[in-house]
């Protein structure tokens, strides 16, 4: 039975009661009227006033009169149980949206086939910041753990929560395996599904109003570009140059913000500018060959429309990325995410009401270990900062470890953990996740953590509370499970 707790059901709310009240204050006025005996007059309307004011109170700080509702907790209680176990017991007083993780296991059930502790859900709470620093999530877990499933569960319900939101919730997801793609799921989540030919929008736009923004974005652009295919600095140095010449071609000019709002160049144009040099046919004539060829970006303006336009169109936006070379897939994804970014500090910051905060967009990723590596700065910006502007983001892979690069540790921007079944995983990691710094109790986890079962995993809340959980997977909720 799900429970319930005061202030925060307004269809409990019985205003049509109050009618009892006024009969209570009648009958005191009445008795004072015509008791003949003055102090019987005093007690009744002593008596009448307690009962009146009892009802009234409950009914203005519990939301109810009379009865309580079937499960209702009150909110003392609720306070109480706050206090001494750090959550609250129903997803009934989050601030927006709930998401069903899935059900909370005893210590002693094994991997999840023998039972659990009555039916005790778990939920992830984005909306809610009481509960939830920042909307980050990272999940990981070998092969045939259930992370997709995982995932599939999470954006199927986040689709489904508008009302809770009070706005649409966007969805971006990279799909490097064609997991989301299917048309079944699609139909189910409201999905759009993009391959990489012809995406409609345009990497050389330009957002923002910083001064030099045409040479800030061709330094951003040639930047992502070298990262993905190792160019050199002569080779930055002669690719930014062609698309400040194409910016140029355009119309558009560093100095004269006015400027900035007209179509922005393609890679094509940019392809075109750079082969009127006469170039050596090195790896950024590769890159650039590529890219064009593939035709993976639209070069039609009619055709075009900003990166947050298509995922409000679309609603849930599937970038197809299977199949593809890896340099290739990389690229596309940090040319986007370096659209994204731009496009989430121009599009201003969401609706915050107390601890709500609206969430605009949610980026998605699973096996994200391929563009982590890469140590692409807008991931980190996203990450870093995406919180102020409504945006959450969800990476899934299969250690630990590929939150830690060289330059950069995305697990530090990650506020809650899904863990599910790992080969390898180390004291340190166990310390920074579960924040359990006792060796024995290290130990054990990681232990426990080896042994975990398909669709079971630890789940870590943005406060450190600790679940053991038999995942909600999507296709339970096929099945109407």
């Amino acid at each position: 039975m799900t429970s319930m707790i005061g202030r925060v059901r307004p269809e409990h709310f019985a205003p049509d009661s109050l009618s009892g009240g006024a009969v209570v204050t009648l009958s005191v006025a009445v008795g004072t009227l015509f008791a003949p005996p003055v102090g019987l007059a005093g007690l009744f309307s002593y008596l009448g006033w307690k009962a009146y004011d009892r009802h009234i109170t409950r009914w203005r700080r519990e939301g109810f009169w009379g009865d309580p509702p079937a499960g209702f907790i009150g909110v003392d209680e609720a306070e109480s149980l706050a206090a001494t176990d750090g959550q609250l017991p129903s997803p009934a007083v989050s601030l927006g949206a709930a998401v069903l993780l899935g059900t909370a296991m005893s210590d002693s059930s094994g991997d999840g086939d023998k039972g659990n502790t009555g039916e005790v859900s778990v939920y992830w709470l984005p909306n809610d910041t009481r509960a939830t620093l920042n909307p980050n999530m990272g999940i990981i877990g070998t092969m045939g753990t259930g992370k997709t499933q995982f995932v599939k569960s999470v954006i199927w319900q986040l689709s489904r929560m508008t009302e809770q939101n009070r706005a649409p919730l966007g969805q971006l997801i990279f799909d490097y395996k064609s997991d989301y793609t299917q048309d079944d799921f699609k139909q189910a989540v409201g999905a759009t599904s993009h391959k990489l030919y012809k995406l409609p929008y345009n990497p050389l736009s330009l957002f923002g109003d910083v001064p030099r923004l045409p040479v800030r974005a061709a330094s951003a652009f040639t930047d992502t570009v070298a990262r993905a295919f190792g160019l050199g600095e002569k080779q930055r140095l002669k690719l930014q140059e062609a698309i400040a010449e194409s910016y140029q071609l355009a119309g558009i000019h560093p100095d004269k913000p006015a400027t900035w709002q007209r179509p922005a160049p393609t890679i094509q144009d940019v392809w075109e500018v750079f082969l009127a040099e006469e170039p050596e046919k090195d790896s950024l004539y590769a890159a650039l060959s590529k890219l064009v060829s593939f035709q993976i970006f639209e070069d039609q303006q009619d055709n075009l429309v900003s990166l947050h336009e298509l995922i409000e169109r679309d609603g849930i936006t599937i970038i197809d990325l299977a199949g593809d070379d890896p340099s290739i897939q990389n690229l596309v994804v940090a040319l986007t995410l370096d659209l994204f970014y731009a496009q989430m500090q121009r599009n201003g910051k969401p609706q915050v009401d107390g601890d709500f905060r609206q969430i605009s967009k949610m980026v998605i990723a699973d096996e994200a270990d391929n563009f982590m590596s890469q140590d692409f700065p807008s991931l980190k910006r996203i990450l870093k900062e995406g919180r102020e502007y409504g945006i959450g983001t969800i990476l899934s892979t299969q250690q630990i470890t590929h939150f830690r690069t060289g330059e950069d540790n995305y697990a530090a921007y990650m506020k809650s953990w899904v863990v599910h079944s790992v080969d390898e995983i180390s004291p340190k990691d166990i310390r920074a996740i579960f924040n359990v710094t006792d060796k024995s109790a290290q130990d054990d986890l990681m232990e426990s953590i080896r042994n975990l079962g398909k669709h079971m995993s630890y789940y870590v809340s943005s406060g450190k509370q600790v679940s053991r959980v038999k995942d909600k997977a999507y296709w339970e909720w096929k099945q109407g499970r």
